[in-house]
């Protein structure tokens, strides 16, 4: 596992880490190829793994019938790793073929909980993307 920092130096996400930081955060990710078609988050599943996309488009589905898109590079999948009750709220299957950098929750947790000030800032900006992405899965999902 581990991938070279340059992958993520540019995403917002990670705008405010210091070097140190990114090489920190960029040892515990890996990049993972996916097929078309193929499943990568089931809903009720405990949340283990945050994704960042890389490359192609992700549906994610809800038992409503609803669903939306994610193909934008840095967008995120999985993101109840990070957020209790820590179980996926969705189904998420891969529309193309793609890469996805993957963070394991337990590995991304100790990171965190080492450090805080890179958790402060990690946090801080999954938060904006939670409070964005909530109104939208609230919208669409049973979760109240």
């Amino acid at each position: 596992m581990a991938i070279d920092v340059k992958i993520i130096q540019t995403f917002k996400l990670f705008e405010e880490l210091n070097d140190k930081e990114l090489e920190q955060l960029a040892s515990i990710m890996d990049i993972i190829t996916v097929k078309e078609g193929e499943a990568i988050v089931n809903k009720g599943e405990t949340a283990h793994t945050l994704y960042f996309i890389l490359k192609g488009s992700f549906m994610i589905h809800f038992s409503s019938g609803k669903a939306f898109t994610l193909n934008t590079k840095e967008d995120i999948i999985g993101w109840s790793t990070l957020v209790t009750p820590f179980n996926y709220t969705g189904n998420v299957t891969a529309l193309t073929a793609g890469k996805l950098i993957a963070a394991q929750g337990k590995n991304l947790s100790m990171l965190i909980q080492s450090n805080s000030e890179l958790s402060g800032k990690i946090m801080k900006k999954i938060n904006s993307v939670l409070s964005e992405r909530m109104n939208y899965v609230k919208k669409f999902s049973k979760i109240k």
